[in-house]
Order: C-alpha cells, then sequence, then structure tokens
C-alpha cells in the first residue's frame, strides 16, 4: 500500500537551459524546495537527458538546488528523453512507494516541459490537484516570470485538475479548470 503525500517536482532545472539559469528563478525554486522539505513532501527532480548540439551531454540539476536536499530521505531524481516527464514522475512515485495527494510544479521550460508535463500528469493522476507556481517557473523568451508569457493560458485551461498559482503563499488560483 502506497503512502499518500504531496509531491513537489522540479521540472529541467539544469544550466543547458537559459530560463534556468535566471537567479530569480533559482531562488523562487529554492524557496519551494525548503517549502516542501518543511512541509515533508517528497520531491522529484526530473532532468531533461540528451546531448546538446556539440554533443555534449546535458548538466544535472543546478547544485544551489540539490545542495538543499542533501540527506533529505524524501527526494528522487530521475532522467527524461522528452518534454512530457509525467511517465518518470509515476515511476518516481512507484519507486518511492507513495501517491500523491497534490502533485506541485516548477521549473523550466513552462510553455514546453512544464505544461507537458502538467497535462500528462492530469490524465494520470485524474483524482489528484496539479498545481503550477508561475513565480517559480520560466521559459527562454521571457526573463521576468510573467503570466502571459509562452502560452499558458492556450494550453492549461481545459485541462480539469491543473490550477496556476502566482505564488506557493497565495490561495488565489490564477486559472482552475
Amino acid at each position: 500500500m502506497f503512502n499518500r503525500t504531496d509531491i513537489l517536482v522540479v521540472i529541467d532545472m539544469q544550466a543547458n537551459f537559459d530560463a534556468a539559469n535566471n537567479p530569480k528563478l533559482i531562488a523562487n525554486v529554492q524557496r519551494e524546495v525548503r517549502s516542501a522539505m518543511a512541509r515533508n513532501k517528497a520531491i522529484i527532480f526530473l532532468e531533461y537527458e540528451g546531448l546538446e548540439y556539440d554533443l555534449t551531454p546535458f548538466a544535472k540539476t543546478h547544485e544551489e538546488l540539490t545542495k538543499i536536499v542533501a540527506g533529505y530521505k524524501n527526494t528522487y531524481t530521475i532522467g527524461k528523453s522528452e518534454n512530457d516527464g509525467s511517465r518518470e514522475v509515476r515511476k518516481a512515485t512507484w519507486a518511492l512507494e507513495i501517491y500523491p495527494t497534490t502533485l506541485t510544479l516548477v521549473g523550466v521550460n513552462k510553455g514546453a516541459c512544464v505544461a507537458e508535463t502538467a497535462t500528462g500528469l492530469a490524465f494520470i493522476y485524474s483524482d489528484v490537484p496539479i498545481n503550477i507556481i508561475e513565480e517559480a517557473c520560466g521559459c527562454h523568451d521571457c526573463h521576468d516570470c510573467r503570466p502571459d508569457c509562452c502560452g499558458w493560458f492556450d494550453v492549461l485551461p481545459n485541462i480539469p485538475n491543473v490550477n496556476l498559482y502566482q505564488n506557493s503563499a497565495s490561495n488565489v488560483c490564477m486559472i482552475s479548470t
């Protein structure tokens, strides 16, 4: 029997992605990781695995994030080879023997990997709220974390259990479907 718990999913916070190098974004994701640890949430790091144009492998998750969880037992890192990391999240939950009560998503690139992972998770876990934290998501086109950037509102409004919040302290949902 799997334990039910809240889960934070950190998506592609790797140096290869320009948006993941934004200091403001890194600080916001660090805040979410610390908050998750304080609430004893499970934390899953998704890492894009592949090769750059020059055939060098993609970097691992920023050390500024992984150092925070050193010694924390409720963490799991798993690689993915496409934008949608929902299957890898499911594999990680099996490995940790947990089932989500909520899934909170942060990371990059919000119009691609974050949105596609949210969409996949919404179907895998149709009974679970998927909460995306806007301030802790970024994309290569906007460096000021604007909610109108990257087609959020084109992609997410028709997914029944996906919610978009400005920040984790906010009780005001920007979209709820």
